[in-house]
């Protein structure tokens, strides 16, 4: 594994550019620009440059041979690089998988031509995987009432109420703040994922009943959680769900990103409009709202052509 710490050095055209230190020019520059989630994704796909191509010259990489860097992805037998965090396990990556390499892929290649950091951008006509189309169907009311009679807790209670409400995203859940609780009015400020770790805020909005699990969340709740409401980072957010999944049997659907997909899908089906869906959903845009749940199953567009033919 090469080490991305080493110290890096800015170099122009006709200069002899390896592709560790490129490799880490480019994690030193989305710093304080991109998240440091999006650096980590960064980090953790284009490793595997380096572990294909050795630290070779920028140069001498062409589309022939990132194909093949492709091909060998579509080819590996083992789910995991054999990192002691991640054991290697027998499988194949999936498409999606896939896609994300190469895709930061690209991005990587043409960023060091719009930094005349290299003259030719080999990546330019890499093929992207096509991914197949799914429809994100989120959490059932079945599954989700499994979850809340799993949960013992009033603070997992008040977890699994709020995803139902708000939409909200796991980073967002974590990073909620007593101080921005507002229980009469029933919302509270979230702050999710942005650009170079600056956060975007959006208010998010709850039922009476989830305000009720809120508060006896609140009257148990310790004072060393400071200002965090839940005190819990997005990963300790994933366990709570996963632990209540497995007391109550339910194998899938229970992640957090479920319940987002359920309860935008339930406004929308509610017959919300979808500029609006889209702002309480965080989206960047209502493209974006609109590819991911613009997609219905066969048993939702029965349903709607008997309504409205």
């Amino acid at each position: 594994m090469p080490d991305w710490s080493m110290h890096c050095i800015f170099l122009t055209w006709g200069q002899l550019m390896q592709l560790y230190e490129a490799l880490n020019i480019f994690f030193e520059a989305m710093k304080g620009i991109r998240s440091p989630a999006t650096i980590l994704f960064y980090r953790n796909t284009l490793t595997c440059l380096g572990e294909y191509f050795g630290n070779c010259d920028l140069r001498t990489i062409n589309i022939d041979q990132l194909r093949a860097w492709r091909s060998t992805l579509v080819d590996r037998s083992n789910l995991w690089g054999g990192r002691s965090s991640h054991p290697e396990q027998p499988g194949h990556l999936s498409t999606y998988t896939i896609h994300k390499f190469v895709r930061a892929a690209r991005r990587f290649f043409r960023w060091l031509c719009l930094e005349n950091l290299l003259e030719i951008d080999p990546a330019k006509r890499l093929e992207l995987p096509e991914l197949p189309q799914r429809i994100a169907r989120g959490i059932s009311s079945k599954k989700k009432s499994r979850l809340l009679d799993a949960a013992s807790s009033p603070r997992d209670v008040a977890i699994i109420m709020f995803l139902s409400d708000t939409a909200c995203r796991r980073g967002g859940l974590a990073g909620l703040r007593l101080s921005d609780l507002h229980l009469k009015r029933r919302e509270i400020l979230a702050r999710e994922k942005g650009r170079g770790g600056q956060h975007k805020e959006r208010q998010l909005y709850f039922k009476h009943k989830t305000a009720r699990a809120i508060r006896a969340w609140l009257k148990v709740r310790p004072a060393r959680l400071g200002d965090s409401l839940f005190g819990l980072s997005p990963d300790g957010i994933y366990r709570v769900l996963q632990r209540l999944a497995s007391k109550a049997k339910v194998v899938d659907g229970w992640n957090p990103h479920s319940f987002r997909h359920a309860t935008i899908r339930k406004w929308l089906a509610a017959g919300m409009p979808l500029p609006q869906a889209s702002q309480l959903a965080g989206h960047s845009s209502i493209v974006v709202t609109g590819d991911i749940y613009g997609r219905f199953n066969e048993r939702d567009l029965r349903k709607a052509y008997r309504k409205y033919s």
